[in-house]
């Protein structure tokens, strides 16, 4: 009888700690906390056509801020806005491409330089779960009627051209897509440490994502793997990509919002150029971006 006492406590024990070694990972913000997010990507493309190798180097540097308006029971609500935006992009071939920085004066002439300094005028709500999954993003008519604003085209069949193409960069789908891989981490169910979970994300840039928790001390730390297929249409060619992503995630322990966040990818394979009888150029594309955040709480 003492021996299957010792037996049944001991058994209690040790399902105990599983028990308690489970965490449920989420966001645990309040009204009025701020997020300020630094990102900077690395991208290079190399594409090789007629023995002649093309390489194209973008540069992005970007300053936004989450502010949350309205806690629920299961979501967030909150004002987003762009403060920076720089890109530089660069070609072996021919140059200097883009040049835009929001920070430094911009010539009324600089078509790109208005359009970008219009995105900083703009201010977005968006609306995610706790678990980062995004519900929607709303504003993005305003703010790309914004970045159309100080461009000065008259003409409205240009216009609406210009409108149509930057919302596949900035509508309210695109935004979500890309918001929703730095916000879209946790899992819906408890984890412990070694657990895996699953997600996926859509858009020009679809990926199926393995997250592994690692550490909830001092931090939570996520490593995720991913599958992952680029897939653009563009009115000369289409591209279809495909590759692997790794993510390395420490998130603070309270909040759940990312500190920082580090994001390399590879993808490769062909654009088909539709000007030229659908011939294939090889394309591989190396993506390099990090996320640093600092936390202002109520």
């Amino acid at each position: 009888m003492h021996k299957n006492l010792t037996t049944i406590l001991l058994l209690f024990t040790a399902l105990s700690n599983v028990i308690q070694a489970q965490t449920q990972l989420q966001y645990n913000l309040k009204t009025g906390d701020s997020i300020h997010v630094h990102q900077k990507a690395n991208q290079l493309i190399t594409q090789d056509s007629d023995e002649t190798t093309h390489e194209m180097t973008n540069i992005l540097e970007s300053t936004f801020v989450f502010t949350v308006k309205t806690v629920t029971d299961s979501s967030y609500i909150l004002d987003f806005s762009y403060k920076h935006f720089k890109l530089e992009s660069t070609s072996n071939l021919y140059g200097v491409m883009i040049s835009v920085d929001t920070a430094a004066p911009i010539e009324e002439s600089d078509m790109e330089g208005q359009i970008f300094k219009g995105l900083t005028k703009a201010k977005l709500k968006v609306e995610f779960l706790k678990s980062g999954d995004i519900i929607s993003i709303r504003g993005t008519t305003r703010m790309i009627n914004n970045m159309m604003e100080g461009v000065g085209i008259e003409d409205e069949f240009t216009k609406q051209i210009m409108i149509e193409e930057m919302k596949k960069e900035f509508g309210s789908k695109s935004l979500s897509d890309s918001f929703e891989q730095f916000t879209y981490i946790y899992p819906t169910k408890k984890v412990a440490i070694g657990d895996s979970w699953k997600n996926t994300y859509s858009g020009d840039i679809a990926a199926e994502n393995t997250w592994v928790l690692t550490s909830t001390n001092p931090n939570i730390s996520l490593i995720g793997s991913a599958n992952i297929t680029l897939h653009t249409e563009e009115d000369n060619y289409n591209m279809i990509l495909e590759g692997i992503k790794k993510t390395n995630v420490s998130a603070d322990k309270k909040s759940g919002f990312v500190k920082t966040m580090t994001v390399t990818s590879k993808t490769q394979g062909n654009a088909v150029s539709l000007q030229n009888n659908s011939v294939k150029i090889p394309t591989t594309i190396n993506s390099n971006t990090t996320y640093k955040t600092k936390l202002y709480v109520q």
